[in-house]
């Protein structure tokens, strides 16, 4: 059956009633379901049209009911997406839907790297597949650094990619590199502070072993798709790469996903999940930002 919608983002305990199990991000929702949302938790749907609904407040919902509130915000709102919420009412009575977002996340896997002056954003997660090997690498500027070398070395200790540049991204193709290695090791320094690197990033291609499962599950997504992808599209492909652990692709579709939607909040939010879960980047200050 065709799903109404698809869990965006989730903070706290939410569930699908009657059943003991979690709501986790890129479930999806039928509309005979009712789901059922624990106080301090944040819930967040994304519709197969793209419009989403953002729910802050403890109770339980009818998904068909969700559907038709969300159309009728649709039709009298003026963004390419509408956004239909449901949260508490702050003392001025003014809505709340920010304050559970990140507090009561279950930040499971994170890698934690503490950011200080002298280390690296890398925004990668610590280990991680890609789906097409054109990658590209992006952190954030190191200070008193003007010129940064980037190294990829094989499983074998060879070194097969070296690059300098002045930029804070670098694009490699893994197809043109010479090796028979499963998995390489990435990291980025500091030409003038030396002694200043990152932490090893591992990156390389799905395992044999499960690239037949993610291919059935990518090759039936696609077939659902005519002509241009939408939000949602973007969105689904987004948790398709993020199951089988291709976080560069899954990167990658939340980002396009986020500009599709015109910047949408809750598009953005779930961005800001996924770099939480997996410890990208500059995710700690996401975290930071909900304490404000």
């Amino acid at each position: 059956a065709q799903y109404a919608f698809r869990v965006l983002a989730s903070s706290g305990q939410s569930k699908i009633s009657g059943q003991a199990k979690k709501l986790y991000v890129g479930t999806t929702l039928q509309s005979k379901n009712r789901v059922t949302v624990s106080p301090r938790s944040y819930l967040s749907l994304v519709h197969k049209s793209g419009g989403t609904v953002q729910i802050s407040k403890a109770g339980t919902y009818s998904i068909s009911s969700l559907e038709q509130k969300l159309a009728k915000t649709k039709a009298s709102a003026s963004k390419r997406y509408a956004t239909y919420i449901i949260s508490e009412l702050t003392k001025n009575g003014k809505e709340n839907i920010n304050r559970n977002r990140y507090k009561y996340m279950n930040v499971t896997g994170s890698v934690k790297r503490e950011t200080t002056f002298n280390k690296f954003k890398v925004f990668l997660a610590s280990t991680s597949n890609f789906f097409n090997p054109q990658v590209e690498v992006k952190w954030n500027p190191l200070a008193m650094t003007k010129k940064y070398k980037v190294t990829l070395v094989d499983e074998f200790g060879e070194e097969v990619f070296s690059q300098e540049t002045a930029d804070t991204t670098v694009a490699i193709n893994f197809k043109d590199i010479k090796s028979e290695s499963a998995m390489f090791i990435f990291n980025v320094s500091s030409q003038e502070r030396t002694n200043i690197k990152s932490e090893p990033y591992q990156i390389g291609p799905i395992e044999v072993e499960k690239a037949p499962a993610f291919k059935k599950e990518y090759d039936a997504f696609k077939k659902t798709i005519s002509g241009k992808m939408n939000a949602a599209d973007k969105l689904t492909e987004a948790f398709i790469f993020e199951k089988h652990e291709f976080y560069v692709d899954a990167m990658k579709s939340y980002k396009e996903a986020v500009k599709i939607s015109g910047g949408d909040e809750a598009y953005d939010t779930a961005f800001r999940q996924f770099m939480i879960r997996h410890g990208i980047g500059d995710y700690e200050k996401y975290l930071k930002d909900n304490k404000k």
